[in-house]
C-alpha cells in the first residue's frame, strides 16, 4: 500500500533533484560539479534521464519495484551473490576505463612503470606507507606479476593492467559481500532491494571500472564493515569479524581509522549487556563527538596548521607565495562549494530521506548510534581533509561517505512502517540509479571524462598551487600525446607553462608550437611564450633577485635566446621572422639591459 501523505511532498523533493541535476549540465564550466556531470552526454539523453528520473518520483513504478523485491527475497543469496558477481565482473571489465585523470592516477602509474623495469622509484608514492600501505603494496606486487614491459602494444604490457583486473575483481567482491550481508540485515524484499540500490549505485562504484588510484581496496572493505557492523548489532555475526574488518580496512588506507568510536560502541554494545547500553545515549554520543572535535581544534590551531596547513588537513589562511601559493582553504568559497557538491554527489537521495525520519518520540538504539558515528566521522573528513587538487578532482576520497550517509539513512528508516519505509526506498533508489548512469557513462568514455577534467581543471587554476595543477595538465598532455592530438597537446603544456613555467616545460612548448600548432596560430604562442619569460624576467629585476622558485635568472635568458634561434624554423613564422626577432630582441633588452645573450 503507498501511504498517500507521502507521495506528495516525498515526489516534489526527490522531482527538484532530478530537475537541479538537469540544470546544472547546462553550465558545466560553473562550480556544480557534484550535479552536472550529465553535462557531456546528448542533449535528449539528458533530458530521458530526467524524465525517468522524474517517473520515479511517483508511484507510476513503484508496482515494478516492488515486483523485483518481492522476487529478490525469494532467491537464495548465494547463488544470487556469485551469479550478480560474476555479471558485474564481467561488466567492469568490458567497459573498463582508458583515461586516468582524476586523483593521482597519473602518478601511480609512472611509478608503476619504473617498478615493473627495475628503475629507481619513489616509495612514498609507490608503496604508500603513511596513507594506504595494504593498497599500494598489493597492487605495486601484482603490477610486478601481471605486467610484461617487453610486451608493448598488447594488454600484458599496459601499465593499467593491475588496476583493470584488481578493479573487476574487487567489484565482483563488492557485489557478493553487499547481496549476502544486506540479507542477513534486512527483514523484506524492499529494504532488500532499497539497501541494495542504495550501496551499488553510488559513485564510488566507478572504482570497479578500472580507476587508477588506492581507494578501491579500502572503498570495498568500508560498504562492507558497515553492513557487518549492523549484523553484529542484530546479533547475525560474530563482533570479532568487526575487528578484523576494520584492521583490514585501517591497512587498506589510513583515513579509515576515524571509524574507531564507532567501532567502540559497537563492542561495548555486544559484550557490556544491558548496564552498559544504558550509557550509550545521544546525549553521550554527542558530548564525546564534541569533545573530540574541540581536541582536535585545539591541536589545529596549536601546531600552526590552521595557518600553515599540512598533507592531512586544510588551513584557516593562504599560504606558500608566488608558484607555491595555495589559496585553497578551509573557509574559502570554493571549498565550502564543494562540500555542498560533494555531498550532492554522494549522498543526495540518503539526505532526502532523513527528511520523513520521526526524529521524535523514542530512544535511540546502540545501531543508530553507531552509524551516526559513522557517518559524522567521515563528513569531519570530508570537511576538514586535505584535498590537495580541490575536491573536484580529489572526490574519490571522500567516496566512502556515499556508503555511511546511505547506511544512517537505512538504519533510521527503520523507525518507519513497512509501507512508508518501503516507498521511500523506492524513491532513494529511483534517484541514485538514474544519476549514476550518467556518472559511470561520463568517466569510462574517453572524449567524455577528458571533457569534464578540462573543465574542472579550470574551476581551480586561481586556488590550487602550481605544481598540484601541473599534475592534471600533464595527465592530458600525456593523453594528447598518446592518441596524436598534437594542437591539444600544445595547448596542454601551454597550460603548464601559465601555472609554473619551469625551463624543461618551455622546451616542451617550443617543440609542440612547432610541430603541433597549425602555422597561423603560431605567432599568437609565439609572443605569449615571449611574453611570459620576459615577464618572470621582469619580476626578478623588480625583486633584486637571480631567481624564482621555477628556475633562474641565465635559464630565462637561455629559454629566450634559444627560441629567437629557432624562429626560421616555424612555419608560421618564416616570412616575418629576422623583423620578428629584432623585435624580441629589443623587448628582452628593455628588461635586461646590457648582457652577453642580449647582445
Amino acid at each position: 500500500m503507498i501511504p498517500g501523505d507521502l507521495v506528495r511532498p516525498a515526489g516534489i523533493l526527490f522531482g527538484i533533484l532530478v530537475l537541479l541535476r538537469l540544470i546544472a549540465a547546462q553550465f558545466p564550466e560553473e562550480r556544480l560539479w557534484g550535479l552536472s556531470f550529465g553535462a557531456y552526454i546528448p542533449l535528449w539523453t539528458q533530458v530521458a534521464l530526467a524524465l525517468l528520473g522524474l517517473l520515479f518520483c511517483t508511484p507510476a513504478l513503484y508496482r515494478l519495484f516492488r515486483w523485483k523485491a518481492d522476487l529478490l527475497a525469494k532467491w537464495k543469496p548465494l547463488p544470487m551473490a556469485l551469479l550478480f558477481a560474476a555479471v558485474g565482473a564481467s561488466l567492469f571489465w568490458l567497459l573498463r576505463m582508458e583515461t586516468y585523470f582524476l586523483g593521482d592516477g597519473a602518478v601511480y602509474l609512472a611509478e608503476h612503470f619504473r617498478y615493473v623495469r627495475g628503475l629507481p622509484v619513489s616509495e612514498d608514492v609507490l608503496f604508500s606507507l603513511g596513507s594506504a600501505p595494504l593498497s599500494a603494496w598489493l597492487l605495486a606486487k601484482g603490477a610486478l606479476l601481471l605486467t610484461n614491459p617487453d610486451a608493448v602494444g598488447t594488454l600484458s604490457g599496459q601499465p593499467q593492467l593491475v588496476f583493470w583486473l584488481s578493479g573487476a575483481l574487487l567489484g565482483a567482491i563488492f557485489v557478493s559481500g553487499v547481496l549476502l550481508l544486506v540479507a542477513r540485515v534486512t527483514k523484506d524484499g524492499a529494504s532488500r532491494l532499497g539497501l541494495t540500490s542504495l550501496l551499488l549505485a553510488t559513485p564510488g562504484t566507478l572504482f570497479f571500472f578500472g580507476y587508477v588510484e588506492y581507494y578501491t581496496l579500502p572503498f570495498v572493505l568500508l560498504g562492507i564493515y558497515l553492513l557487518a557492523t549492523m549484523a553484529v548489532h542484530d546479533k547475525r555475526l560474530a563482533p570479532l569479524w568487526l575487528v578484523v574488518l576494520f584492521i583490514a580496512m585501517c591497512a587498506a588506507h589510513i583515513m579509515l581509522i576515524v571509524l574507531l568510536p564507532g567501532l567502540l560502541v559497537s563492542l561495548i554494545s555486544a559484550r557490556g549487556g544491558e548496564q552498559a547500553e544504558r550509557h550509550l545515549t545521544l546525549r553521550n554520543v554527542l558530548l564525546f563527538t564534541g569533545g573530540v572535535l574541540a581536541l582536535g581544534g585545539l591541536y589545529y590551531f596549536v601546531s600552526g596548521i590552521a595557518t600553515e596547513g599540512s598533507r592531512a588537513i586544510l588551513s584557516l589562511s593562504s599560504f606558500g607565495e608566488g608558484k607555491t601559493l595555495q589559496n585553497y582553504t578551509l573557509l574559502s568559497s570554493e571549498h565550502l562549494m564543494d562540500i555542498v557538491n560533494m555531498l550532492l554527489l554522494v549522498a543526495a537521495p540518503a539526505a532526502l530521506l532523513l527528511v520523513f525520519i520521526p526524529w521524535k518520540g523514542r530512544m535511540w538504539a546502540p545501531v543508530e548510534l553507531v552509524a551516526l558515528l559513522h557517518m559524522t566521522f567521515l563528513l569531519f573528513l570530508l570537511l576538514f581533509g586535505y584535498t590537495s587538487f580541490g575536491m573536484a578532482r580529489d572526490w574519490d576520497v571522500n567516496a566512502g561517505f556515499g556508503l555511511a550517509a546511505a547506511m544512517f539513512a537505512f538504519v533510521m528508516l527503520q523507525r518507519c512502517d513497512a509501507n512508508r519505509r518501503s516507498y521511500l526506498l523506492y524513491l532513494a533508489a529511483g534517484a541514485s540509479i538514474v544519476a549514476l548512469l550518467p556518472w559511470i557513462a561520463v568517466n569510462i568514455g574517453t572524449e567524455t571524462s577528458v571533457e569534464r577534467f578540462r573543465n574542472v581543471m579550470t574551476l581551480d587554476d586561481e586556488n590550487i598551487p602550481g605544481d598540484y595543477a601541473l599534475n592534471g595538465y600533464e595527465h592530458l598532455r600525456k593523453h594528447y600525446q598518446r592518441v596524436g592530438e598534437q594542437e591539444q597537446l600544445a595547448w596542454a603544456v601551454r597550460k603548464k607553462v601559465a601555472m609554473v613555467g619551469y625551463p624543461l616545460d618551455f622546451r616542451k612548448l617550443m617543440l609542440a608550437i612547432r610541430q603541433g600548432v597549425p602555422p597561423v596560430k603560431q605567432q599568437e604562442y609565439a609572443d605569449w611564450l615571449f611574453a611570459e619569460i620576459t615577464g618572470k624576467l621582469r619580476t626578478m629585476k623588480r625583486e633584486g633577485r637571480d631567481s624564482l622558485y621555477e628556475g633562474t635568472r641565465n635559464e630565462y635568458l637561455e629559454l629566450y635566446t634559444e627560441f629567437l634561434l629557432q624562429l626560421p624554423q616555424y612555419p608560421g613564422l618564416t616570412a616575418v621572422s629576422a623583423a620578428y626577432a629584432k623585435e624580441r630582441l629589443a623587448d628582452l633588452r628593455a628588461v635586461t639591459g646590457p648582457h652577453p645573450l642580449a647582445a
